[in-house]
């Protein structure tokens, strides 16, 4: 046996001796927190029930399937972080149960991108709508402006009739009490000037009057396009809150989701590594102690398939007789050797 690998078999024999497969665990950079206890391990309350039936949340929030916003990449990596697994291991563990609810997590995280998208979409809408919203109400504003201006013309020329009458009425003008006693008198040239200038104020007041009435005839259609773009943008008000709400609930969703895939991924850790005999438990301990290793003592060298090497000869992976290896590493029964 040379030096070298008797020494690396010595380190590797003391830190398999001297360090459980939890204990392994803490001392690795990447998880220095206190190992989780999985052997109790209970359902968190939000993962809600794995056997409960699944819906949909496209069918939920009545999007339409064929249309959603790609797939998006999620680096699951960020749900093995329970504090046992190492990274890269979980990999080892993928299986059909363990797929559905990897897929369920990418659909809600799919449909979040797409409530997102709509969302997008009308506030797209609305911004296109207001200016047009904006116009409508100037334009409405501009014609208040000349019905209220027509108005005071109306006015004026009606109180300048008015008045003519009254200085008629006073006396102020003699052609009308001229007239009344010799009706083949000649009219002078006053009473024609005041019977023309009526007259022309008559007229006036006529084509305001009209112009009154084809402006009110284009308020009034003014106002209906207003009332509808103003119930569009309602409307899409709602819709934008509505998609916000199923947004918010989808990311809610997410929490759900993800505790449920870390409660299948933590089922599998007592399983074996398909196409070997050693659990996963076992790998993860053996992958943990090598990397430990080669932190605190780069110079022992030793690869975690030597340790696996080892565990199989010593204990075969913790299932020598009897004994199994619970979820933590732990050995159902004692292993001397």
């Amino acid at each position: 046996m040379s030096n070298t690998f008797a020494r690396a078999l010595a380190c590797a024999l003391t830190f398999l001796l001297l360090t459980p497969a939890t204990a392994a665990a803490q001392t690795e950079s990447e998880f220095q927190n206190s190992i989780e206890d999985l052997e109790n391990y209970e359902v968190p309350e939000e993962a809600g029930s794995l056997t409960s039936n699944w819906v949909d949340p496209a069918i939920r929030y009545d999007l339409d399937p064929t249309s959603l916003a790609p797939v998006p990449d999620f680096d699951f990596d960020t749900l093995h972080d329970s504090e046992v697994l190492a990274a890269g291991i979980a990999s080892a563990v993928e299986n059909d149960r363990l797929e559905i609810f990897r897929d369920r997590h990418l659909r809600v995280l799919q449909v979040i991108d797409t409530l997102a998208l709509e969302i997008k979409g009308v506030q797209a809408e609305m911004a296109d709508l207001q200016p047009q919203i904006n116009k409508l109400v100037d334009d409405i504003d501009i014609e208040n402006g000349h019905l209220d201006r027509l108005a005071g013309e109306i006015d004026d020329f009606q109180a300048a009739i008015a008045e003519f009458a009254i200085s008629a009425f006073i006396g102020e003008d003699d052609s009308d009490e001229i007239y009344l006693t010799n009706p083949n008198a000649e009219l002078s040239a006053g009473r024609i000037v005041t019977d023309e200038v009526r007259e022309e104020q008559r007229v006036q007041i006529g084509l305001r009057s009209d112009e009154v009435a084809e402006r009110e005839v284009t308020l009034d259609e003014l106002t209906t396009d207003l009332d509808a773009l103003r119930e569009i943008m309602d409307g899409l008000r709602e819709e934008r809150a509505q998609f916000h709400a199923f947004r918010n609930e989808a990311m809610e969703l997410t929490d759900q989701t993800a505790a449920q895939y870390q409660v299948v991924l933590h089922e599998q850790i007592p399983e074996f590594v398909e196409g070997t005999d050693i659990p996963l438990v076992a790998l993860n301990a053996y992958v943990i102690a090598a990397r430990t290793l080669e932190t605190e003592d780069p110079v022992c060298g030793i690869h975690w398939s030597m340790l696996a090497g080892i565990g199989r000869i010593e204990s075969i992976h913790g299932y020598f007789g009897d004994s199994t290896l619970d979820i933590n590493g732990n050995t159902t029964t004692d292993i001397h050797g």
